[in-house]
């Protein structure tokens, strides 16, 4: 890719210009082609070959077969190595080989599906592996995106169009799309824009390039304009796209790896008690040599029929390989043949297992469970630790409002034996526009501030809380009713309201918060709208106060039910203010390369700071059926299980004491830590203290024996990692923004 660029005369290596029609552009870069297998026709046995004697139980049988084929050191006819040998590697080359066709055929599928691609002004179909960079593909409602495309059009007339990124990031909601603003493209065939964008990397995210037209101007493009490969159309009955980046070179391909070679536990055993026997051999082998030459010198020196007839250094040599053949049935061939039929017979037997056989996938059929490797079926039994993340693992990822925190006060209820409310935000008759004020803004903030769309009616949203908080507004009369690209509408108990969409500040990890600039149709009044996550939006709050402080104390109570927060803020925006904003934001956004991101944050902070506090929700995300009946016959199984989640830790100690992870006569031991050095020392004085059998300091140890260590950073509430289960194991660990602060280690009773 390099070298073509170098020659291509396509600009800097720093920039990739990609223009429809342009012939040079097209075989500059990669094709289409994906591959996912892990062997060729060609490469196939010699490859195999290399793995296979990449182990050293293999080697030793090598070395077996090789001396055996010396008849005067050989007791045994070598064929009786050498067939047990070719047919015991050919077996696992078989296995490898059949797992392989799978993905060969997996890949074929993928290259030979059917895409429209524009060519020579007219939409011809071609195959998914011959589509090349530059080439306007179009794609259908359903359709998986064969590359990396530049969205040019869009069958919605705002240019909006909705993806499926399940293949990607796991996440089944849909994430909106659209056109470059400002850009009209009114015939597509006809569309000679060049795209300048990186060269191909690993993010997922990140997409900031240009756009220049024939005629001079140019548009700002980032991620929003981005189709990735692997992803699905969906809720846009079609796209026309620029193919940016093909096969290995898009985002989908660029964080690929190679399929690693793979040794199952069993093998890494064997292969360590191979070398062990191996040095063992040797020593008796070269030991009776040596007393076998000794003999013949003394003893038998007149036994001429002992004597090998060559010289003495030879007999030296010849005696201990003799030994050595001799004591090679330690470990014989039909070991490593028993082996390989074993995983095979393995992997059937899993397929077999009707109590693994799914009725929903793949319905009405069914499905039985499939090895994808048949190398490796028998390690399910050697599992030590699972590692899962919360939501939509261990929860169904179906929210649900519950309450919110509003006016100093609780509201909404479900968790009497936590909170008790005294007021239902959802039965609060007519609104009164000034003893209900506060009621009506947290409604209209929640109907407004989202990127949620409506598809024939239906809320069609990025993530399952946007869609709760919609719900939950239009259960207070505030309803939101329509959205294009710069207008939203809500019906506001009756009364129509129309919106500008001046600007939206997209919600991503590192920001944890998202806004939206809004002017108001009827009285021209800027407002900005923000929620977020609590440590986010408590910081760029107007003051403090009593509010701040009974907010924080709600936050506690609602972390404390397990229950999902966001804190709401809103200010107005004087004119004058945000068209000077509106002019930095320009100017950062035209800036090119991994510094826009950054510019461009530093725009948004000049806005998003003296917010009012609106208010705070609190959502519900249930467990899936069965969630902790399976992890307490997981941890009677001896494994040590893993939570990851993004919560508040209070919410991430509720949810696992209801998952099972803890129980309430457990002690629970709270580590915060600022690096993993410290951690680590920390860890192990407390296992060496629960496996001596003695208290850790933290309150006693259950069962004399099992605790529960709870790890955070006390820079912030995200990213909690939990465990428990097994001496010393770890129910909730910090893993990022490890600033500079004062450790310490907390523990208690067993309620804390």
């Amino acid at each position: 890719y390099s070298f073509c660029t170098l020659l291509g005369g396509g600009g800097p290596m720093s920039e990739r210009r990609v223009t429809p029609g342009d012939a040079d552009c097209a075989h500059k870069y990669q094709t289409n082609l994906v591959v996912n297998s892990k062997y060729t026709l060609w490469s196939f046995i010699p490859l195999n070959i290399y793995e296979q004697f990449g182990r050293p139980l293999n080697l030793y049988f090598l070395l077996i077969a090789m001396l055996q084929l010396i008849s005067i050191i050989a007791p045994v006819n070598p064929l009786s190595t050498i067939i047990p040998l070719v047919f015991a590697f050919s077996l696992t080359a078989i296995k490898e080989g059949l797992d392989d066709r799978e993905r060969h055929r997996e890949d074929a599928k993928f290259n030979s599906r059917k895409y429209e691609v524009i060519h020579e002004g007219v939409l011809r179909p071609i195959e998914s592996q011959e589509i090349r960079v530059g080439d306007i593909v179009k794609v259908r409602k359903g359709d998986e995106i064969p590359c990396d495309l530049f969205l040019l059009k869009s069958s919605d007339e705002d240019g909006l169009a909705y993806i499926r990124t399940d293949n990607l990031d796991g996440e089944i909601d849909l994430k909106p799309r659209n056109c470059v603003e400002g850009l009209v493209v009114d015939n597509v065939f006809a569309f000679r824009g060049t795209i300048v964008c990186g060269h191909p990397d690993q993010k997922l995210y990140t997409f900031n390039s240009r756009l220049e037209m024939p005629d001079g101007s140019s548009h700002t493009v980032s991620s929003m304009q981005l189709l990735l490969q692997s992803c699905f159309l969906q809720n846009t009955d079609w796209v026309y796209g620029v193919a940016v980046y093909t096969g290995s070179d898009t985002k989908c391909g660029q964080n690929k790896q190679d399929p690693p070679i793979k040794w199952a536990g069993v093998d890494r055993q064997v292969s360590h008690y191979a070398i062990f026997v191996f040095i063992f051999q040797l020593t008796i082998a070269f030991s009776m040599g040596i007393a076998g030459n000794v003999v013949l010198d003394t003893k038998a020196k007149d036994a001429w029929y002992l004597h090998l007839g060559g010289t003495k250094a030879y007999e030296y040599l010849v005696i201990p390989m003799r030994f050595f053949l001799l004591t090679s049935v330690m470990i014989p061939i039909s070991f490593k043949v028993i082996i390989d039929v074993s995983k095979y017979y393995i992997s059937l037997v899993i397929g077999w297992d009707i109590t693994m056989f799914d009725p929903d996938i793949d319905a009405p059929k069914g499905s039985p469970a499939k090895a994808n490797s048949t190398a490796l079926a028998e390690d399910l039994g050697q599992i030590k630790c699972i590692l899962t993340d919360k939501t939509g693992t261990l929860t169904d990822n179906i929210m649900e409002f519950k309450a919110c925190s509003l006016n100093g006060e609780i509201c909404g209820g479900g968790h009497g034996t936590v909170f008790n409310p005294s007021i239902s935000p959802f039965d609060m008759g007519g609104f009164d526009s000034r003893k209900d004020a506060p009621f009506m803004l947290f409604a209209k903030v929640l109907a407004l501030c989202h990127s949620v769309a409506l598809e024939d009616g239906e809320l069609a949203a990025s993530s399952p809380d946007e869609e709760a908080l919609v719900k939950a507004a239009a259960r207070m009369r505030v309803r939101f009713t329509a959205r294009t690209k710069n207008v939203i509408t809500i019906d506001n108990d009756g009364a129509e309201e129309t919106y500008d969409i001046l600007h939206t500040m997209e919600f991503n990890s590192d920001r944890k918060m998202m806004s939206l600039l809004l002017r108001q149709q009827m009285t021209g009044q800027i407002i900005l709208l923000s929620k977020g996550a609590d440590d986010k939006l408590i910081a760029r709050m107007e003051g403090g106060g009593e509010a701040i402080t009974l907010l924080g104390k709600h936050l506690s109570t609602f972390a404390s039910a397990g229950l999902r927060t966001l804190v709401l803020g809103h200010r107005t925006v004087a004119e004058d203010v945000y068209e000077k904003w509106a002019a930095r934001l320009d100017t950062a956004q035209k800036v090119t390369g991994d510094k826009r991101d950054e510019e461009v944050q530093k725009v948004y902070d000049t806005l998003e700071f003296g917010l009012k506090l609106v208010g705070a929700t609190a959502i519900e995300d249930k467990l899936q059926d069965g969630v902790p009946e399976t992890i307490s016959k997981l941890r009677e199984a001896g494994i040590n299980f893993w939570m990851l989640t993004g919560d508040k830790f209070e919410t991430a100690k509720q949810i696992s004491r209801s998952c099972g992870l803890w129980t309430a006569g457990e002690t629970l031991v709270t580590l915060t830590y600022e690096s993993d050095t410290q951690l680590q020392t920390d860890l192990k004085k407390l296992l060496d203290k629960v496996q001596a059998g003695d208290s850790p300091g933290f309150g006693s140890t259950v069962n004399e024996q099992y605790g529960t260590f709870s790890v955070t950073n006390p820079t912030s509430y995200e990213d909690t990692l939990t465990q428990d289960s097994g001496v010393g194991s770890t129910s909730s660990r910090k893993v990022q923004n490890r600033k500079k602060k004062r450790k310490r280690v907390t523990g208690g009773d067993p309620q804390n």
